[in-house]
């Protein structure tokens, strides 16, 4: 039996993992951004700086569970203000895929202005 303090632990560490993810290619600090403490609700990625809002601008759901229940995840990230964004993992041995779900919209906005900046 699956005790719910390890399942807990388990989504609290990839919110790190999705954090320092962050942190390391956005060369952001725990001054920009940090995950949740103890029960803080909420997001579960905090953009804690005006630099990290500017770069992510996203209100950040993780999951790391092994089946999907995309709908209610979907449904969760967009209860959140900002733009919802959706990170996920399927917590099964030999898997490496982190995904991430935004709006199309989000995502078309994004591509323009990195043409944008292209040109």
């Amino acid at each position: 039996m699956v005790k719910i303090k390890s399942l807990i632990q388990k989504g609290r560490n990839f919110q790190t993992r999705v954090c320092d993810m962050f942190k390391s290619e956005f060369k952001l600090t725990s001054d920009d951004i940090r995950t949740p403490v103890g029960s803080e609700s909420g997001v579960d990625i905090i953009l804690t700086s005006k630099k990290a809002r500017e770069i992510i601008d996203l209100s950040i759901e993780c999951k790391n569970q092994k089946t999907a229940s995309l709908w209610a995840w979907l449904e969760q990230a967009k209860s959140r203000s900002g733009t919802p964004a959706l990170i996920f993992h399927r917590s099964v041995s030999g898997n490496k895929d982190i995904w991430i779900t935004v709006p199309l919209k989000y995502f078309i906005d994004l591509k323009k202005k990195a043409i944008k900046n292209v040109r």
